[in-house]
């Protein structure tokens, strides 16, 4: 059906565009796609008794609202499980994208918003399983290349041995990147791909600010990105905090001779100061906020009117034939002064 109705589909996108702009396409397809790839995600550990403690929004980036599933791997969870669940999204964005093509095609003669409905949900469903299913970012995609070469940490492994190319490494680190050519490809194609990527978004986004906003619009994408690469550092340092929080938790958690209740009692002890010792670190962002609009504000730029514009007539008048019948001739044209 996408193939053979390809021309007609991009002529019926344009009507998209008109209809629908950048905040609608993003609310409908988090309420479509993202609400259902996400269920779908946590239907899935559930087939397989695996817990899923939490369900709710989080913001990607910091600015991007999305629903999110927490589902509590285990490491040893078979791999047959962890496969399906990380490849239950892409399945869902795939038959989605079928059922948006269906709808489009069923009710594009009926005169109303469906077809418009299921175009948009067809290409929000395509262009997020392309996104996700790139393995060289870190996806659905990336995830399940990880697991299926049973390499949890791929992107460490790859860019410690691009990194043996300009600085020596130790033994340990040598053996532990094992293939080195693939792994050394996988990491230079990824950096490029992340460089390609940041820079067409960033151009996209700041033309489309500028076309519409004129000078605000370049204030708006300068906070953007100064939340983006926020969040960006925020989500670094935790994971190095993970990461210092599970090597010194595995002592107390392995540990045969220290009883189960003192045991447990040191680890909610632990956590409940790796979340404070958290949230100290985001302490700062209520002030950062404030103190970077006002410097926005002081900052001398001229304002321009911007934004769509329609224009009407002075004024109107209906006419109603005086007698029923099909209208065959107009002999009058547009703008054209008539009698009565």
């Amino acid at each position: 059906a996408f193939i053979f109705n390809f021309n007609l589909y991009l002529s019926d996108l344009k009507s998209v565009k008109l209809h629908f702009n950048l905040f609608q396409h993003l609310l409908f397809s988090m309420f479509t796609i993202n609400l259902l790839t996400q269920s779908v995600r946590g239907l899935s550990a559930r087939l397989y008794n695996i817990p899923v403690p939490s369900f709710g929004i989080i913001f990607v980036f910091g600015l991007l609202p999305r629903f999110n599933v927490f589902i509590d791997r285990h490491h040893d969870m078979p791999l047959n499980s962890n496969l399906v669940i990380i490849s239950s999204s892409l399945i869902a964005r795939f038959i989605l994208f079928s059922l948006g093509i269906s709808l489009w095609l069923i009710s594009r003669g009926s005169g109303t918003l469906l077809p418009l409905l299921g175009s948009m949900l067809s290409l929000s469903s395509l262009v997020s399983f392309f996104i996700v299913a790139n393995p060289l970012m870190r996806s659905d995609g990336y995830r399940l290349l990880a697991h299926y070469f049973q390499m949890p940490n791929l992107r460490q492994r790859a860019n410690k041995a691009f990194i043996s190319l300009f600085k020596k490494q130790p033994e340990v680190i040598e053996q532990y990147t094992g293939n080195k050519l693939a792994l050394r490809i996988y990491a230079l194609a990824s950096i490029i791909f992340m460089i390609a990527l940041g820079t067409f978004i960033s151009f996209v986004l700041s033309n489309w600010l500028l076309t519409n906003y004129h000078g605000f619009g370049i204030v708006i994408f300068l906070l953007i990105l100064f939340l983006a690469v926020l969040s960006l550092y925020r989500k670094k340092r935790t994971r190095k905090k993970l990461k210092a929080e599970k090597k010194s938790i595995e002592p107390l958690r392995n540990n045969p001779a220290i009883e189960p209740i003192v045991r447990t009692s040191k680890l909610a002890n632990h956590q409940a100061d790796f979340i404070d010792e958290k949230k100290k670190s985001y302490s700062l962002l209520p002030i950062l906020l404030p103190l970077l609009l006002l410097c926005l504000l002081l900052l001398p730029f001229k304002y321009e009117p911007g934004g769509s514009a329609e224009i009407f007539p002075i004024s109107s008048h209906e006419i109603y034939a005086e007698t029923s019948g099909v209208v065959e001739h107009i002999y009058a044209n547009t703008g054209d002064w008539v009698n009565k």
